[in-house]
């Protein structure tokens, strides 16, 4: 758990510095954004740079904790579940925005990919 929140934070820095420097915005994050209407597929539709700098930031945070193999495999399952929801497209009853209000889940991530600030 402890992972998935410093990976939460680094991974809302990261983004959050994307879209307002406009040159990273511009040469990397765009090619993510070029979907407006985003699907499962988009969550790995990312700049190479992009992919390696979240692939490695995912993948390093459960060694930081010295994690069991099982822990770290379900971090991993838990991750792509909350990425593929985000951008999953549809609002269905039983995602996770509906259990837990704080997480924008999918409406705010399509809305997120139709306005995204440049």
């Amino acid at each position: 758990l402890a992972a998935l929140v410093i990976f939460d934070l680094q991974y809302f820095v990261w983004h959050w510095t994307h879209h307002r420097v406009r040159f990273l915005y511009r040469t990397i994050h765009s090619v993510h954004h070029r979907y407006h209407s985003p699907f499962t597929w988009v969550t790995q539709y990312l700049h190479p740079w992009e992919l390696i700098t979240v692939g490695f930031l995912t993948t390093t945070n459960t060694w930081f904790f010295n994690c069991h193999c099982l822990t770290i495999w379900s971090y991993m399952l838990l991750s792509i579940t909350i990425s593929v929801e985000a951008h999953i497209g549809f609002d269905f009853p039983f995602l996770l925005h509906r259990i837990f209000p704080i997480y924008g889940g999918s409406p705010k991530h399509d809305m997120h990919h139709q306005k995204p600030d440049r």
